[in-house]
């Protein structure tokens, strides 16, 4: 009985046997089902090899009479109903629209300015709430990083001006000469305004220099 119960167990994995079809073999071995219902079992038992093979062992289990054990195991390996197709097409509207907004939610932390949250809001970010910064080298060129992680070398005598963290674009205000690597970000390409000549970049290396009569030339070096 044991080795048989444990055939059974192992081709009902394989078997489609859901709900409808498990009902079927308890009234077939219970004797109750009808002349349609038996055309049913026995169409189901022709879908595959594995639902007649799970049929011909309950055949053997209860030949010498139905008991407790066949109604027991089809409660215990019956699978669950599918969805029907409304209620799918409805669990995969929610889990997609779940899923935008968590994507919505975790884009409007990593950008500075929160777009998704002031729109909620329903106002858009005071300009004068963001801090300037104002970078000068000296003597010595100085190194140091934007918001968006661009590297900057600030060559002497010269100023850099920007918002920290920048407002919807990134934009600097150069007064000399500067080497720019810049990272990629979600807000775009870098502008930098060196007065006469305005200049913008993608990631990757821009070099603004300056001259002492003022010109300023532009280079990308090593793009």
């Amino acid at each position: 009985m044991n080795t048989l119960k444990a055939q059974i167990e192992a081709v009902a994995v394989f078997a489609d046997l859901h709900p409808r079809a498990a009902l079927l073999l308890q009234n077939f071995f219970l004797e109750l089902t009808t002349e349609a219902e038996e055309e049913e079992l026995s169409a189901w038992t022709h879908e595959n090899v594995a639902n007649e093979k799970l049929f011909d062992l309950f055949v053997e289990l209860n030949a010498e009479g139905p008991g407790a054990i066949t109604p027991h195991l089809l409660a215990k390996l019956k699978k669950k109903a599918p969805l029907p197709k409304k209620r799918r097409r409805i669990r995969k509207i929610i889990l997609w629209t779940l899923g935008s907004m968590l994507a919505l939610l975790i884009a409007d932390f990593f950008i500075p300015i929160h777009p998704l949250t002031w729109l909620v809001r329903g106002k858009k970010p005071p300009e004068g709430n963001d801090q300037t910064a104002v970078v000068w080298a000296e003597k010595e060129t100085k190194i140091f990083w934007l918001s968006d992680s661009t590297r900057v070398e600030l060559y002497p005598n010269s100023t850099l001006t920007y918002r920290d963290p920048f407002f919807w674009k990134r934009t600097v205000v150069l007064k000399g000469s500067a080497r720019f690597h810049i990272r990629y970000d979600v807000m775009g390409n870098l502008f930098v305004d060196a007065g006469l000549v305005k200049t913008e970049s993608g990631p990757g290396n821009l070099l603004v220099i300056t001259d002492s009569t003022g010109k300023v030339s532009v280079s990308k070096p090593g793009n």
